[in-house]
C-alpha cells in the first residue's frame, strides 16, 4: 500500500495541516520537537509534583522577602502593592 491513499491518507494530511496551523509551527519535525520537549517538561514537572508533602523546609520568609519590592518603588509601583 502506498502512502496517503485512500481515506486514511486523506485524514493524515488533514490532521498535519490542523496540527501546524494550530501551533503555528511551519514543518512536521518542528511539531514533533515542540511535542517531546512538551513531554519532557510534563513528565518533569510530575517527578516534582511527586515530592509535595515529602520534602522539609527550613527558612524564613521574613529574611527572604526583605527587598523584594526595592526596584519596584524607585519606579513608583510600590503604591499598586
Amino acid at each position: 500500500m502506498g502512502h496517503g491513499g485512500g481515506a486514511a491518507g486523506r485524514a493524515g494530511t488533514d490532521g498535519k495541516r490542523i496540527t501546524l496551523e494550530t501551533t503555528g509551527l511551519k514543518t512536521k519535525r518542528a511539531v514533533i520537537e515542540e511535542a517531546l520537549r512538551t513531554l519532557v517538561q510534563l513528565r518533569a514537572q510530575e517527578r516534582v509534583r511527586a515530592l509535595r508533602g515529602k520534602l522539609q523546609w527550613e527558612g524564613d520568609l521574613e529574611v527572604l522577602r526583605e527587598g523584594r519590592f526595592e526596584d519596584e518603588a524607585h519606579l513608583g509601583l510600590d503604591a499598586i502593592h
